[in-house]
């Protein structure tokens, strides 16, 4: 009597393969249904869906499309130029020539003693602290206040959008002429009060606030353009049900639309430190 255990002969037959009729695979979810039952129900895609949606989005087309020629561009004219310097910067070098004298870290050395980089850097900071906690705020705050489609908060937008596209010489004479003490806006207004103006480009303390407020106006917009993109893309069907369900507007912001909005709120933060190092 043979044993269940014992491989089959060759010329057995095996049943077939259990198999779905078709209206069954019809009601099954797709790819994209799946993947939002995962995100609904917390579940961490494995990493073959994770490929699968990557692959399947189009976005590889994509990527294989733009980001040669961007890697290419980047390389070029950052990459290897900080390279470049770095590698410059252990040599004593007056920028002729092939740089011959090796000094090691004698240059960093001497940065590191002067008071003049240390007082530099503390301004960096200081710019990086205002455009975190002051910038980025505002911006999110009016954000949503004219996130609508509204026509009024397109004139709006506009208009709060305008300094990031102006450029950095025309913002910087537009200041110049607001914070003169002889004929700008500055002297108007304490001509206003009956005192004399200071040069507020010229004065200690008043300049660095002054630039603060210039740091701010310049690239408020930016980041308000981020924030009104990533609230729009908040589903109106949630907002709706939350608003079913007896949450008030600040319930809603607090507890479903800025938690949407993450990614975006961490991509502005970056990009606030970026452009305040760079300042």
């Amino acid at each position: 009597m043979a044993s269940p255990l014992d491989p089959s002969p060759l010329n057995s037959t095996r049943p077939p393969a259990a198999t779905l009729p078709a209206q069954a695979q019809q009601d099954l979810p797709s790819l994209a249904e799946a993947r939002q039952v995962e995100l609904l129900t917390g579940t961490r895609p494995n990493v073959w869906r994770r490929l699968q949606d990557f692959s399947g989005s189009g976005r590889l087309t994509a990527i294989l499309l733009f980001l040669p020629p961007a890697l290419l561009v980047f390389t070029l004219f950052v990459t290897l130029p900080v390279l470049e310097a770095a590698y410059y910067s252990f040599f004593n070098w007056n920028g002729y020539g092939a740089p011959s004298r090796a000094v090691g870290l004698e240059n960093f050395a001497r940065v590191w003693q002067d008071p003049i980089f240390h007082h530099s850097l503390l301004n960096n900071l200081l710019v990086v602290l205002v455009s975190a906690f002051i910038q980025v705020p505002l911006a999110l705050g009016l954000a949503l206040l004219i996130s609508d489609k509204s026509r009024s908060s397109v004139v709006f937008r506009a208009i709060f959008f305008l300094p990031y596209i102006l450029g950095e010489v025309v913002a910087g004479l537009i200041w110049r002429y607001m914070y003169d003490g002889n004929y700008g806006v500055v002297a108007v207004v304490f001509r206003w009060f009956g005192k004399e103006a200071p040069q507020v480009l010229a004065t200690v303390g008043w300049a660095e606030a002054a630039l603060l407020v210039v740091v701010i106006w310049k690239y408020f917009g930016f980041h308000m353009a981020l924030f009104i993109a990533g609230r729009q893309g908040v589903p109106d069907d949630v907002l709706e049900s939350a608003q079913i369900d007896g949450a008030s507007r600040w319930q809603t912001t607090l507890h479903i639309i800025l938690p949407l909005m993450r990614p975006v709120v961490v991509l502005s933060l970056f990009f606030s430190f970026l452009l305040a190092a760079v300042f």
